[in-house]
Formats: C-alpha cells, sequence, structure tokens
C-alpha cells in the first residue's frame, strides 16, 4: 500500500524492497487561501524542505533548511502561517513558519503521526499507532486534550476539514483481507461517517481527499501503483459530497502520476502533483481538467 507515490509521509508503511524514492522537484502542494502562493515540499537539495511558489512560477523561498521529515504544509486562515510537523511515527512535533520572515516557533508535540490542522488554526486530528491498526485522535492544536474517536477499528489518514470545519474527509484502509482504500466524509468528532468515494477498483485507489472552497466538492487522487514504478498511474477525480457523482479529470493512459490535489481560491482551479514530463512538478489545471500547466522547474 502507499500514500501517494512519494512516500514522503509515511515511509514505515513501504516495504524495505522498493526503490528509494525519485528526486521530487516539487510535491504534495498546499495553496494559500488568500494568496494564491503554493507551499510544496521537494527533496531537490537531497532533503525534504518546504518551498512556496507564486501561482505563476515566479517568486520561489525555501521556508525550511533541515533534515528531518517533515509533513506537507498547512496554511492559517489568514494565509500567513504556514503549519507543518516533522517526527517518527510514534512522536511528531508541530511547528510553524511565517512566510515574511526568517525562523519558525514551535506549537507543541504529540504521540502520533499525519496531523491534519484546522482551518480556524485550534484543532488537529492526527493518527495513533502503527498501520494497519491506527487510530483517529482529535485535540488542540498543541496536542493537549486528546481524544479518540469512538466510531470504528478502522485505520484512517489523509484527514482533511472542510472549510467550516464541521467536516472531516479522509482515507479508510479496509481492515479485511482486501486492503482495499476508500474515501469517507464525518463529522468533525468522528460521527456520521459514510463512504463518499464510489468509483470502480479497476479504475485504482482513492485517496488524499481535499474539500472545495464552497465545500460542495473534493478532490481526491485515483491511482494503480506497482512495486517497480513502471506501470503506475495516477488521476485526480471530483466527488459532489452531496451524491457520491465522481468525474475524472485530464484522462490518460500513460504511465504517469496527477496526485494530491489542493484547491485554488477561486474554486475553479486545482493545484496537484504530476510526473507528466519526467519528474514530478507542481502543476494547476482547471476543474475540469483542461489547461493544465506546469510551476515549479
Amino acid at each position: 500500500m502507499r500514500l501517494v507515490s512519494l512516500a514522503l509521509l509515511v515511509p514505515a508503511v513501504l516495504s524495505a524492497q522498493q526503490p528509494a524514492p525519485p528526486v521530487i522537484n516539487g510535491g504534495l502542494p498546499s495553496v494559500n487561501p488568500k494568496t494564491s502562493q503554493i507551499a510544496f515540499l521537494s527533496n531537490r537539495d537531497g532533503q525534504n524542505d518546504l518551498y512556496v511558489v507564486n501561482a505563476d512560477g515566479t517568486g520561489l523561498q525555501r521556508l525550511t533548511n533541515d533534515a528531518t521529515r517533515k509533513s506537507f504544509g498547512t496554511w492559517s486562515a489568514d494565509g500567513k502561517t504556514l503549519l507543518y510537523s516533522s517526527g517518527t511515527m510514534d512522536s511528531t512535533r508541530i511547528f510553524a513558519v511565517e512566510t515574511t520572515e526568517s525562523g519558525r516557533r514551535t506549537l507543541g508535540a504529540f504521540a502520533g503521526y499525519g496531523p491534519s490542522f484546522s482551518n480556524d488554526g485550534r484543532s488537529m486530528v492526527y493518527s495513533l499507532g502503527r498501520m494497519p491498526q491506527s487510530t483517529a485522535m482529535t485535540s488542540s492544536i498543541d496536542g493537549s486534550h486528546s481524544r479518540r474517536w469512538r466510531t470504528d477499528n478502522a485505520t484512517k489518514f489523509n484527514f482533511a476539514w472542510s472549510p467550516d470545519d464541521k467536516q472531516l474527509a479522509y482515507t479508510m484502509l479496509a481492515g479485511d483481507s482486501t486492503r482495499t482504500l476508500s474515501v469517507w466524509v464525518a463529522n468533525a468528532d468522528g460521527t456520521d461517517a459514510r463512504q463518499v468515494s464510489q468509483i470502480a477498483s479497476a479504475e485504482g485507489s482513492p485517496q488524499w481527499p481535499a474539500w472545495s472552497p464552497d465545500g460542495k466538492r473534493l478532490a481526491i487522487q485515483v491511482g494503480k501503483y506497482s512495486r517497480d514504478r513502471t506501470t503506475n498511474t495516477a488521476h485526480i477525480w471530483l466527488i459532489d459530497v452531496a451524491n457520491s457523482k465522481a468525474t475524472k479529470l485530464a484522462p490518460h493512459d500513460r504511465a504517469y502520476l496527477d496526485e494530491t490535489p489542493s484547491w485554488m481560491p477561486d474554486g475553479k482551479h486545482i493545484a496537484f502533483q504530476s510526473d507528466r514530463t519526467g519528474r514530478m512538478e507542481v502543476w494547476i489545471m482547471r476543474d475540469d481538467g483542461t489547461g493544465a500547466r506546469q510551476i515549479t522547474k
């Protein structure tokens, strides 16, 4: 099982026999809700660091410079601060970095991994325990007041808060022998969960949900992955949250990956990572799959 093709987030779930991840010039984009700047992760200099770039590809800025393993960034609602985490599957620290000044500050720490931060900057949801026996947890942004989701024991990850912070979308790993992935939506406390991905298994595994600014649609990735990476393929899909209607964007039959969507503030464009030109880069396309253009170089 892969969380995403890059394996930047939780490497412990990958097989030791798999080849090392390739150089990622731009991956895991996160769009600023106010300025449309795009934060992304890159190992272009030999270590995973966070960068930010304007939507037209100008203004590239490096935000971190250390060898720790980092999560993708999450912007604060005012667009001034980027939150991210760093650590292992057992212990994680949370940081905030400003794009207008150097340095960073530590917000807290917790036992767990894969946090997603609420839009109001007060709460987070994360995973506790090793896959496939991990459990979903919610806490304050500093890791305090943690509480376990009292729903089921299925593994959940790739959490995404709705724009009003009332719901969470996430990827769920089936607890049976199929080990299939699906995308679900639940209340912020984990209750009233329902599956929203109704996509044929031949298309691949659905994961990595991202809410549209109006809260009516989810962009997800659906991909098929092989151990040798030679036949990997993935697409961005849109799901109507109300009725689960799914639409594939920019269909292709070639072995390249369109993954990890993040909506632009206008609700009409989507940033994503893709290796369609040979190296993983950040791209933007319209919400109908047309007009794709490469952002990072």
